[in-house]
């Protein structure tokens, strides 16, 4: 599946230069694409091919977050969840730890846990900031 998103950004990337330059050479440098009688209709498929590589590049990001928490975790419960709070707190550094942590349960609380070497990086700097 990994392999798959750069050859789709590949082709969305072919399809927005021809439709930026005409519409005649969209339609005519390409083959099993869909023939586009005018922009609107181009413009609604490149819209969905985007929407495609974004739910795969999510659903790859959602798969890489588990696998590196159980790496990280094994045996442990956590969840890709974390709360609003810690995120905001994060967010206002500057720092983004969604991707990069879970919420990992080993009290009755739970407290972040880093799955990257980015979480890790966050880690230190909110460990230096006062």
């Amino acid at each position: 599946m990994t392999e798959v998103i750069p050859f789709l950004k590949n082709y969305y990337g072919d399809l927005k230069y021809h439709l930026d330059s005409e519409l005649e050479q969209l339609n005519h440098h390409t083959c099993d694409t869909p023939y586009f009688s005018n922009v609107g209709e181009a413009r609604d498929y490149l819209g969905n091919l985007r929407k495609v590589i974004s739910t795969l590049s999510d659903s790859k990001a959602s798969q890489s977050v588990s696998a590196s928490a159980d790496q990280r975790y094994a045996g442990k419960t956590w969840d890709t969840a974390l709360p609003e709070g810690c995120v905001q707190s994060c967010r206002e550094r500057g720092l983004e730890p969604v991707g990069h942590f879970v919420w990992l349960y080993e009290n009755a609380w739970g407290l972040p846990a880093p799955i990257t070497d980015e979480g890790d990086r966050i880690c230190r700097v909110l460990a230096s900031t006062p």
